[in-house]
């Protein structure tokens, strides 16, 4: 049976925080900075700080082949006592056929929350070509662990299929 691998041996963080000649205060201030700019939308949020959420789009709106901007209304998928939470923006993927836009929320604190359905936030999506032809699709619904109630028609939000 060969020997278990060798993991590198990591410094505690006050080690870290010592070389790199940062007080925890700093620390603190650079992580307020970034949170802040990240919310602003300026700086992407930390990968670990979000979650995906499903989205839909307002009955109000109706995107037409010009539409290069979309306002979504977000969800969170997880029961969180009715509250979606923070948004923590979009990531939108175009291609010839289809425009997929998962949308994200920040990662909840541990608890028991009840499901009583999350509010909805709206969220201003813009895309670098205008709509055209194609297909509007949630990514909340393209990946195989994510699939939730509201990923009927694989995801896809316009056009809407036909009754």
């Amino acid at each position: 049976m060969p020997a278990p691998p060798v993991l590198p041996r990591l410094a505690p963080p006050r080690a870290v925080v010592r070389r790199l000649g940062l007080t925890v205060g700093a620390l603190v201030a650079l992580y307020g900075l970034y949170a802040g700019l990240a919310t602003l939308g300026t700086v992407p949020p930390l990968p670990w700080s979000k979650t995906v959420a499903t989205w839909t789009l307002p009955e109000e709106q109706d995107p037409t082949p010009a539409t290069q901007e979309l306002t979504v209304m977000v969800s969170r998928i997880e029961c969180n006592g009715g509250r979606t939470g923070t948004l923590r923006g979009a990531k939108v993927n175009e291609h010839d056929d289809e425009v997929v836009v998962t949308t994200y929320v920040a990662k909840q604190r541990p608890g028991a929350y009840t499901c009583l359905g999350n509010d909805l936030k709206p969220l201003t999506v813009p895309l670098k070509t205008p709509l055209g032809e194609r297909k509007l699709v949630d990514g909340a619904c393209t990946d195989a662990n994510r699939q939730t109630a509201l990923c009927l028609d694989d995801g896809v939000r316009w056009p809407l299929a036909a009754d």
